[in-house]
C-alpha cells in the first residue's frame, strides 16, 4: 500500500491522470474529487496505489507500478515502503 499524497496545499485542484488499475490491483480514493469529469486531488493523502501478488516481491512491484504511473502536478510519494521487507 503506497500513500500517494500532494505537497501542502498547492496541491489542491490538479487533474490526476493515468488512473488505470493493472491485474491485481486496487487504487483507493481519499483526498479526490470530481470536478466536471475529471477527477482532481483535494490535498493531503490523495491516493493508496495496492497490489497484490503471490510475494510481497510481486505485491510491491505492483504498488510501485501503478504509483508511477499516476500524475498529477503536485504528486509525492515515499519510495522506500516496503523495500524493508524483502
Amino acid at each position: 500500500l503506497l500513500i500517494q499524497a500532494s505537497i501542502k496545499k498547492a496541491g489542491k485542484g490538479d487533474k490526476i491522470n493515468n488512473l488505470e488499475e493493472i491485474d491485481e490491483s486496487i487504487i483507493f480514493h481519499a483526498g479526490t474529487k470530481n470536478n466536471k469529469g475529471n477527477i482532481v486531488s483535494n490535498g493531503g493523502r490523495v491516493l493508496a496505489a495496492t497490489g497484490f501478488g503471490e510475494t510481497i516481491e510481486d505485491a510491491l512491484s505492483k504498488s510501485y507500478t501503478i504509483a508511477n504511473n499516476i500524475s498529477w502536478k503536485n504528486k509525492y510519494f515515499r519510495r522506500d515502503i516496503g523495500k524493508d521487507l524483502i
